[in-house]
């Protein structure tokens, strides 16, 4: 069960419905406009920390990989959407993994994804313990099945 899921069971909401229609996405060049506009307004309000430059410079990819052939891309599936570690085992045990733990399932889904496809797994840039560090990232079906083929007994301290 992710996050929302979760949520969604504890405060009793069934489904939402969304009131309004979503916005349009703007073109390319409108938003790449917006995040240097956004850029230089943090500039004049003292400046961007770390993490302000990693979701900028995060949007702005994103932006351009999005205009590069020229058609909108399809949104992912949730197969194909990045799960973190935490959440994937409270996905599978209902229950928050201890910091500690993290670390240790972490090298554990690493290795198999070494053995599977002989190469490290893609990293990323992400926040731990409040400062960005690199990360392995991985696909929530591929994380999700390495988590359940070490089997949960194994994980538990």
């Amino acid at each position: 069960m992710g996050i929302n899921a979760y949520l969604k069971e504890r405060l009793g909401v069934s489904h939402v419905q969304d009131t309004q229609p979503a916005a349009a996405p703007l073109p390319a060049e409108a938003m790449l406009s917006l995040l240097e506009r956004t850029v230089t307004l943090m500039d004049r309000c003292g400046g961007a920390d770390d993490r302000d430059q990693l979701l900028v410079k995060d949007l702005a990819r994103n932006t351009l990989l999005r205009a590069a052939g020229g058609v909108a891309l399809l949104p992912p599936s949730p197969d194909d959407e990045e799960l973190t570690i935490s959440d994937a085992w409270l996905e599978l045990t209902k229950s928050p993994i201890d910091k500690g733990q993290a670390p240790i399932v972490g090298r554990q889904v690493a290795c198999l994804y070494r053995e599977e496809f002989k190469q490290d797994p893609p990293q990323r840039q992400q926040y731990v313990d409040g400062a960005p560090r690199k990360v392995f990232s991985y696909r929530r079906k591929l994380l999700i099945d390495a988590m359940s083929r070490l089997g949960l007994r194994t994980l538990d301290f």
